[in-house]
């Protein structure tokens, strides 16, 4: 069995309040025995999705309710396209069904989708109950599980209603990676190697020197090497979050490419996934860099290979005009004064600093020719 590491997140703004990452494979038996010594609720919400009901949700309920713990299921059906403000509240009317109170706790068993909503909920629910975040895909387990980011969609745009809401503990199973599809798998390594390109290029080179085992998904020391992979990569995020929990300053480097990733995804119906978006916002904050005369040439051409040889698309889908796609950014979340703000590198491992911004606006032209420059 491979071995489990443990990552540590300390937050300044709520003094002592702290919780673990357990990386590890086969770890339902682990998180079962944690909650039974240490519970965080007389009773428990497990949430999941229609596509993990069978394959993981029984499983982890039998470890819970062998260890006495009460346990309630809920499913929501699978997919982006339902994380709205509907879903969450047919999720909160059977939590008021079943009568739970604010001595309850949430499980959020699944991906980015889950664990976003599921951590909503927890946040909203009698003013704020405790959330376990227990990612299976890559994209929770290498980023939307950690940080305490909670949001749903709307019409709008995605994740514009939210708030901050730690989770009491993060448990990333690799052995829940082999369920994936080819195409979840490999967009989901995206927010990894952006921890790479933003933050740590030693990390960076680690994850290219062996990026053929990593896409791979099988070889001798294979669960070793991603329980490795995913400790490191969480070790970067903790301490971005650590400096800055709400995103004041420094946390929004984690925003490399997805400014432009948003409003593709959002633009493309969700037929892409947020990876796939990821990936091609990264090359179009690369373009930016280069063209304002940060990065280097080469540093954006080895973003975009890395990208490549993960098999994920580096250009803007067809079909899409680079005008709504700036118009659509301007709407993020994240945006000042009705228009967007961009993260660019200095050089591969250290962003931009904007006078301790670490994001800029840049001009519609701008953003649009290269965009123009991106298409298929």
């Amino acid at each position: 069995m491979a071995l489990t590491e443990k990552v540590s997140i300390s937050l300044k703004k709520e003094a002592g309040k702290s919780y673990d990452i357990v990386v590890g494979e086969k770890l339902f038996p682990l998180i079962a025995k944690d909650l039974a010594e240490k519970p965080l609720g007389s009773s428990y919400v497990l949430l999941t999705d229609s596509n993990l009901k069978k394959l993981y949700a029984k499983p982890l309920m039998d470890e819970l309710k062998a260890k006495g713990i009460e346990v309630n299921l809920v499913v929501y059906q699978a997919g982006e396209i339902n994380k709205t403000r509907a879903t969450k509240a047919m999720i909160e009317d059977k939590m008021f069904g079943w009568g739970l109170g604010r001595d309850s706790a949430l499980i959020a068993l699944g991906g980015g989708v889950c664990g976003d909503m599921g951590g909503f909920i927890a946040a909203t629910y009698m003013r704020g109950i405790p959330v376990v975040q227990v990612a299976t895909s890559t994209v929770a387990q290498t980023d939307s599980s950690v940080g305490g980011k909670t949001a749903i969609d709307v019409p709008a745009g995605k994740n514009l209603i939210g708030c901050f809401h730690q989770p009491s503990k993060v448990y990333i199973d690799v052995a829940t990676l082999e369920s994936l599809s080819e195409r979840d798998y490999s967009s989901g390594l995206v927010e990894l190697v952006k921890h790479g390109m933003i933050a740590d290029k030693e990390f960076l080179d680690f994850f290219i020197h062996n990026q053929d085992l990593i896409m791979a998904r099988k070889g001798e020391g294979y669960a070793d090497l991603m329980i490795k992979l995913f400790a490191w990569n969480n070790r970067i995020k903790a301490k971005v979050v650590e400096s800055d929990e709400t995103e004041k300053g420094m946390r929004k480097v984690l925003n490399y490419g997805h400014t432009l990733a948003h409003s593709i995804e959002k633009l493309m119906n969700f037929k892409l996934t947020h990876g796939e978006c990821v990936s091609i916002g990264i090359v179009a904050n690369a373009r930016l860099g280069l063209k304002l005369g940060f990065n280097s040439k080469e540093e954006s051409d080895l973003q975009e290979d890395v990208l490549k040889k993960m098999g994920l698309p580096v250009r803007i889908p067809k079909e899409l005009e680079p005008k709504a796609i700036v118009a659509k950014a301007n709407l993020d979340k994240k945006a000042r004064q009705k228009q967007a703000e961009y993260v660019l590198l200095e050089t591969i491992g250290k962003v931009k600093d904007f006078g301790g911004n670490y994001a800029t606006k840049i001009s519609a032209e701008t953003v649009e020719k290269v965009l123009t420059e991106l298409k298929e």
